[in-house]
């Protein structure tokens, strides 16, 4: 799956090389993208929180393939501008109390009622939730369908909670929308967003911007042990000396260029329209892990000084953590690529 024809080093010293491929490079254009967003969660994994309304605007847009649309010319019209330019805040909601990793058993409804829709329900852990002024929200429709519809804040029926007491992902609000005879406008309702596979493209869109996502805060935790290692001085000499400091930063060093690779592969078979989605569940489930582990061994060489704020990768560990379980949990990529490879599915009974 994942032959890659030449290696990838660790981009840059201190930095990632932003310099676009050559257009004739395969992936260049997803390369340099996601380059960016790994250089972005470098400084904060919570940069994909905020970004969270990249969602909405997906699909309010045309599908990832191209081959459908979503939203109406009308909504995105209406809705996309301000979303672009950030004057507007979306969130995706999807995952609802009693249903996290199994999306398809969603219980919120939307009941049509003349020219409108009437939903009821409760979505949990939603990114954004709390301070959107846009929410994309999946309920059943009076066929039992899955449905995509936008509603505003200030909706009748509409109210958002925050999730306080969060130990990960801190700098973005997390929240709850309930919705109580919460009744939309019949415009409203994405007339492409039906069923699952709406909602299975925007995951793998995530799941592929969190692969890329990860190796950037793998970084930050590699190079500011790499330094700390080299200024400390324990027994007359800088720790970086020490056999054990060296196996730490060469393991990390190493599974941040195999998880490189495996990006640099993904944007190639992506730009090519050959990018399946068990690919993504590797990817992310491999990159992810990687990262956390990167964390830690930069935390075990900090010595006591890793466990304050004046260094990263405490803060980086704690966010993986939410990372780790959003977009699919480690246990359910394990799961995706079990079947793949088994063609036994250890979801269904």
């Amino acid at each position: 799956l994942f032959a890659v024809p030449l290696p990838l080093p660790l981009a840059g010293n201190r930095g990632c090389d932003l310099t676009p491929p050559p257009a004739c490079e395969p992936g260049a254009e997803e390369t340099l993208a996601c380059e960016c967003e790994a250089e972005l969660q470098r400084t904060c994994d919570e940069r994909g929180a905020w970004g969270e309304w990249d969602g909405d605007c997906e699909l309010l847009c045309e599908g990832v393939t191209g081959d459908c649309e979503n939203g109406d010319q009308a909504q995105r019209e209406r809705w996309l501008p301000g979303l672009i330019k950030g004057e507007l805040i979306g969130c995706f909601g999807l995952t609802e109390p009693d249903f996290g990793s199994n999306p398809a058993g969603l219980r919120a409804t939307a009941r049509r009622d003349g020219a409108s829709f009437v939903i009821n329900g409760t979505k949990r852990w939603i990114t954004n939730g709390s301070s959107a002024d846009l929410a994309l929200v999946f309920a059943r429709d009076d066929d039992g369908r899955l449905a995509g519809f936008l509603v505003e804040r200030g909706a009748p029926g509409f109210e958002t909670r925050e999730i306080e007491g969060k130990l990960s992902l801190r700098a973005s609000p997390t929240g709850e929308l309930i919705f109580d005879d919460c009744r939309v406008p019949a415009e409203n309702r994405l007339p492409g967003a039906v069923g699952l596979k709406p909602v299975l493209s925007t995951l793998s869109e995530a799941r592929y911007g969190i692969a890329w996502g990860v190796v950037g805060a793998a970084k930050a935790c590699f190079f500011e042990a790499l330094d700390y290692a080299g200024e400390r001085v324990q027994f007359d000499r800088p720790i970086a000396g020490f056999q054990l400091v060296q196996h730490k930063l060469a393991e990390i060093y190493g599974e941040i260029v195999e998880a490189e690779l495996l990006c640099l592969r993904l944007a190639q078979l992506k730009q090519a329209g050959r990018l399946h989605h068990v690919a993504l569940s590797v990817a992310k489930r491999n990159n992810v892990a990687m990262a956390l582990r990167a964390a830690r061994a930069a935390r075990e060489i900090l010595g006591a000084n890793g466990i304050v704020d004046d260094y990263c990768p405490m803060r980086h560990a704690c966010n993986l953590e939410s990372v780790a379980t959003y977009e699919g949990t480690h246990d359910i990529h394990t799961l995706v690529i079990g079947q793949a490879l088994t063609g036994h599915s250890a979801f269904t009974g």
